[in-house]
């Protein structure tokens, strides 16, 4: 079993703020794995609709934006994913407070980000169908290279 993210956890817990460069494109486009930073906090209460929050799921830590919150759960989803996840607060280990774009500057969620992410969000329907074009013309044309 992998310890990080439980050290990870203390870590946040002992000094309630973590910076990392996240790995992976599930934040994408508004977080870049390895090449943006970010700062977490320590999760301090109720989380709100838009926030990126760092949970443990099945013993790695995630980092996704919060869709819903209702009795204790966030649904979240990476904005580049095609799949949600619920996840209870006590899994919830810190909130995203800014990202350092490519080490200079800083962006923090004010009420022109949040309308973004919003329309991003809103465009969800359109980028799934797209999505499974693009999988159904890809299966097309591997079968067709056999």
């Amino acid at each position: 079993m992998n310890n990080e993210p439980l050290n990870k956890a203390e870590f946040i817990k002992k000094n309630g703020v973590y910076m990392s460069t996240p790995q992976g494109n599930s934040m994408r486009p508004f977080i870049r794995g390895g090449r943006d930073s970010v700062a977490m906090r320590a999760f301090d209460g109720r989380p709100e609709k838009y926030d990126v929050i760092l949970y443990i799921s099945k013993d790695r830590h995630v980092m996704h934006r919060v869709l819903k919150v209702k009795n204790g759960v966030c649904t979240v989803r990476g904005d580049n994913c095609y799949y949600t996840e619920r996840v209870p607060f006590d899994a919830i280990m810190a909130k995203m407070d800014h990202i350092l774009k490519d080490g200079k500057r800083v962006v923090r969620q004010t009420a022109g980000m949040r309308l973004l992410i919003a329309l991003w969000r809103y465009a969800y329907p359109v980028r799934y169908c797209l999505h499974q074009v693009k999988r159904a013309f890809g299966a097309v044309v591997r079968r067709a290279k056999k």
